[in-house]
């Protein structure tokens, strides 16, 4: 793990995003070491800094399994991140070699929808704005929270930004309204949940349609 990701002062990575591209990994590994396409497209979706696209990618120790991603993208809204998003990229491409193509998309997820993707690892804000206490800034509110959207929203940008049978893998909150939603999602199925973790709920869904 690369220790001094570059990153904005309103935010810090914690041990879930290490954890989530670790998991990611061995799914990806799991899911697709007999893939018969060799044309993978891989999104990270609401990227922030891009600490989980950029610790999955180095997870991936098969060269066969390298091979067949062409393409690694990173979606963030939020103008702050992009900055630090593009150094942390370039860091990794002088010290990992691969020909991945990665590119820096400035979307929010609501309105993505230039590319469809195999796999989807993704981070993102764990909570409605109106279950809890806000906070001030609106650029740490915006990493926490679900801003002018939902867990539902999300989901549905799930659906339409994979491929038909492509895999998503994300990190939420432990609220039981969480699965309610995503079991009621017609578009996904739902693979794994694992709730080892303290903080959040480690969810594998595959896209339907």
């Amino acid at each position: 793990m690369q220790s001094d990701y570059l990153q904005p002062e309103f935010y810090r990575f914690s041990q879930d995003s290490i954890y989530l591209a670790s998991k990611a990994s061995q799914l990806f590994s799991t899911y697709f070491s007999t893939y018969s396409c060799d044309q993978i497209k891989i999104l990270d979706l609401a990227a922030g800094c891009g600490v989980v696209g950029l610790e999955f990618i180095q997870k991936i120790k098969c060269q066969r399994e390298l091979e067949k991603i062409v393409s690694l993208d990173f979606l963030e809204a939020q103008e702050a991140f992009i900055p630090f998003l593009a150094k942390n990229i370039d860091w990794v491409r002088s010290h990992f070699k691969n020909n991945i193509k990665m590119s820096i998309l400035h979307q929010s997820f609501q309105t993505f929808s230039d590319e469809r993707y195999n796999f989807v690892i993704s981070n993102p804000p764990y909570f409605e704005e109106d279950s809890g206490l806000l906070p001030f800034e609106m650029k740490r509110r915006m990493a926490r929270f679900f801003h002018d959207s939902s867990f539902a929203e999300y989901l549905y940008s799930l659906g339409r930004i994979l491929l038909p049978g492509g895999i998503a893998v994300f990190l939420n909150c432990k609220e039981k309204v969480r699965l309610t939603v995503l079991h009621s999602t017609p578009w996904l199925e739902v693979l794994s949940v694992d709730e080892s973790q303290v903080g959040a709920n480690l969810f594998v869904v595959q896209a339907l349609c």
